[in-house]
């Protein structure tokens, strides 16, 4: 039953690992309910070939960028104002880049644009999402 404890026993990998399919579970679910509420809770059929497009950059692009901003590198124990404005900071500059080649894809491939309303909801919701994961 040794092995039992040791599973349970918590790790820097098991708690990177946790927080690293959390987040993926939160951009995956942030993005889907950001066209939910943009939408009036209906996702119309038109944005299945871009949702599906997007949500693999996002998830690519946003766990770079909470990786580079330090949030998988920090006792989870001791979550202070100093992690959240790092998780702020990947958060808008998420926004900042996603926005502006939302608008370029818009000019030269126009299916697999956005609303701009998406992406601005997308960054809001899972900013708080996340941080409301590493302060439990």
């Amino acid at each position: 039953m040794a092995w039992l404890t040791n599973i349970f026993k918590p790790t820097k990998i098991k708690r990177f690992l946790f927080f690293l399919i959390a987040d993926i579970l939160i951009i995956i679910g942030s993005f889907y309910l950001s066209f939910y509420l943009r939408f009036g809770f209906t996702f119309p059929d038109k944005w299945e070939i871009p949702f599906g497009a997007w949500i693999l950059g996002l998830l690519i692009f946003k766990v770079f960028l909470l990786d580079i901003f330090g949030l998988y590198n920090i006792n989870w124990r001791f979550v202070g104002l100093t992690e959240v404005v790092s998780l702020f900071k990947a958060g808008l500059v998420c926004g900042l880049v996603l926005y502006p080649l939302n608008l370029i894809l818009r000019q030269f491939l126009s299916t697999y644009d956005l609303p701009r309303g998406i992406v601005v909801i997308d960054t809001v919701l899972s900013f708080f999402l996340i941080a409301f994961l590493t302060s439990t």
